[in-house]
């Protein structure tokens, strides 16, 4: 596992034990913790609530080789940097992992730490199955791991654990893999249309029509595109045809441009007109990584 990470990091001018920016829920306390980190020459940061600002700045003087952590958690620290006249090196990269990011914010990290973005696919269990290329392709690195599309989970056998047997295990993930001929890094072939845990993928129109919730993310990548704008965003379904917003800041053009752009869409392609509520929720628990569309509808037979 560690010689994939490492083979991963390298193709971005990194080694393994080099300073690692860390944000990745809240920071741990006791001594096994603070060992652990120090012998992996890490820091973790937290860049949420009154102390954000202090963070970043405590982050950004470190001078870490690279960042990583929950994209929400990066894109919270690239607000905050966005807004502070602050002059540092910036580091070799910025590696997200755990969560969905779209298009758009990876590229707005991009310009606020004035590095690399790279998206890192992986499970507890098998740690990195897929990582970016610098050139946007997320490859197969693990060449312990036979990857397959499953019909309602992807799937990976482990042909060299001995331990526990790990054959076909579902990830919880739906996604397609793709040879693009590229080999920039590890196979040619690369995941695409990752789509997130399969509890949560469907969007109800009504009890016999549904969309795919991934359909979502475009929207958003759509609308921050083109406003040039950033806030975070889940999505939740209550009842049928009814989509509830939650960002954690006030859109530059207002909750009702984006209330009514997301109705005019959704209802476009799903043919059936979509009610939206869009609510700025501040402060939200962030220490944990987060899905962004949450069904809590119990799913038609």
């Amino acid at each position: 596992m560690l010689a994939v990470r490492d083979y991963c990091f390298r193709h971005y001018g990194l080694k393994l034990g080099q300073r690692e920016a860390r944000l990745w829920g809240r920071p741990e306390a006791g001594i096994k913790s603070r060992l652990k980190n120090f012998v992996m020459n890490r820091r973790v940061f937290h860049p949420v609530g009154a102390q954000a600002k202090d963070e970043v700045a405590d982050l950004l003087s470190w001078k870490p080789d690279y960042l990583y952590g929950y994209a929400s958690l990066l894109l919270e620290a690239a607000q905050i940097l966005d807004g502070m006249e602050i002059e540092f090196d910036p580091p070799r990269c910025v590696v997200c992992t755990a969560e969905s990011i779209l298009p758009a914010q990876k590229a707005y990290i991009s310009r606020a730490f004035k590095a690399p973005v790279a998206e890192e696919y992986g499970s507890t269990e098998f740690d990195v199955i897929a990582f970016e290329c610098t050139t946007g392709h997320r490859h197969l690195v693990n060449p312990w791991l036979i990857v397959e599309e499953g019909e309602d989970n992807g799937l990976i056998s482990d042909v060299s654990r001995t331990s526990q047997s790990l054959i076909r295990y579902q990830l919880g993930d739906l996604f397609a893999i793709k040879g693009l001929g590229c080999g920039a890094l590890g196979a040619v072939e690369s995941i695409e249309q990752l789509q997130g845990r399969t509890l949560d993928r469907f969007f109800y129109l009504s009890e016999g029509n549904k969309i795919h919730a991934s359909a979502f993310s475009k929207l958003f990548d759509q609308y921050l595109t083109e406003t040039k704008d950033l806030f975070l965003f889940s999505l939740r379904q209550d009842a049928y045809s009814e989509l509830k917003v939650f960002i954690d800041s006030a859109p530059k053009n207002g909750t009702t441009d984006l209330k009514e752009f997301l109705e005019r869409e959704i209802s476009g392609f799903a043919g059936v007109r979509i009610g939206v509520e869009v609510s700025v929720v501040a402060n939200r628990d962030r220490s944990e990584k987060r899905n962004y569309f949450v069904q809590n509808m119990k799913a038609p037979e």
